[in-house]
Order: structure tokens, then sequence, then C-alpha cells
């Protein structure tokens, strides 16, 4: 994912482009760096799959909410 990214020309690095990915490759800590490397990234996740060190509301919270 990051080395397609440093194929982009330098002119157009980070500007506007949101990266959006599924299951398969989310990661926070792919999702830390490209914030940090000024992109915006979006992905789903599964809860298993994030460490206890941070601290998301979990699924049977959020199904608990009235929108």
């Amino acid at each position: 994912m990051v080395s397609m990214l440093n194929e982009l020309p330098e002119e157009q690095k980070p500007q506007s482009f949101w990266i959006y990915f599924d299951h398969v490759f989310t990661r926070v800590k792919l999702l830390v760096h490209l914030k940090n490397s000024g992109y915006g990234a979006t992905g789903t996740i599964h809860e298993n799959r994030i460490s206890k060190d941070y601290s998301l509301t979990s699924s049977k919270e959020i199904k608990k909410k009235k929108w």
C-alpha cells in the first residue's frame, strides 16, 4: 500500500487523496502511518484485531445507542 503511494508524482503528494480499503488491509498502524504522511484513510476492521492499547467503542455499545 505505502509503496504504491510512493509512486505518485511529488506535486500530487499528499494533496487530496483519501484511501479506502477493506478489513484485509486495515491495520491501526497503517492508518496512523498514512495520517502522519498527510493522507486520509478509511477501512473496516474486526474488533479482535484491535490492540487493547487503542480505545474504541465496542460494537455492543454502538448497537445500544439510539441514533
